[in-house]
């Protein structure tokens, strides 16, 4: 099997579950939880991220039928490079962070199963495996642009609406409860965390494309 098929059924997983996700998520009535029905759930960096991987998949998919020139490719590579390591943050976060405090079942509900593991994990496979083009510095720092432009998104929101009461928090990731300070310093570390998720991704697909050599 060559490696654009290969590539074309992974991507094509990955395109098929996140829409299976979003309206597993969309349809059951629950609110919290990582997770709320409705298009509410846009509003989590997991959905958001995914829906992004969901595109790439679908832009590569694409370029595959349309054979496009080796630079076109490279552009590509970038956003793919940008768009996993957002899935890969959100793997990172929710095992590192939220499993801990939360519980599994918490963070693997019925959508969240697919958002947080299944659909990052297939992303990162795809790939490490199987780009080809490598990602250098300083393009590598372009895997903080999800999360700098989350982080944000949420810090306005906060300032201009307030957190919010318990039943509509605008703070629905708990980043402000120890106060804006803690939670801009949380951010950073997730800025962090995001780039140090990029140079890992880039590590391991330079290891495969040098074996592969």
């Amino acid at each position: 099997m060559t490696i654009r098929k290969k590539r074309s059924i992974l991507n094509g997983m990955i395109i098929i579950l996140t829409v299976l996700a979003w309206c597993i998520m969309a349809a059951r009535n629950r609110v919290g939880g990582f997770w709320e029905s409705g298009l509410a759930n846009i509003r989590y960096f997991t959905v958001m991220s995914n829906v992004f991987r969901g595109g790439i998949s679908v832009a590569i998919l694409v370029s595959f039928k349309r054979n496009t020139g080796m630079e076109e490719g490279k552009k590509l590579a970038v956003w793919n490079y940008v768009a996993t390591s957002a899935v890969g943050l959100t793997f990172l976060v929710v095992f590192a962070f939220f499993a801990p405090l939360a519980g599994l079942a918490s963070v693997l509900g019925p959508a969240n199963f697919f958002f947080h593991l299944v659909i990052p994990v297939l992303a990162m496979a795809d790939y490490i495996l199987y780009n080809a083009w490598p990602i250098r510095m300083p393009v590598k720092l372009a895997a903080m642009i999800p999360p700098l432009l989350y982080g944000m998104s949420y810090l306005l929101n906060l300032l201009i609406n307030g957190v919010g009461g318990r039943a509509h928090s605008n703070d629905w990731y708990g980043f402000a409860t120890w106060g804006l300070p803690i939670g801009l310093c949380i951010f950073a570390a997730i800025c962090g965390c995001a780039l140090l998720v990029g140079f890992l991704l880039s590590l391991a697909n330079k290891r495969v494309l040098e074996r592969r050599e």
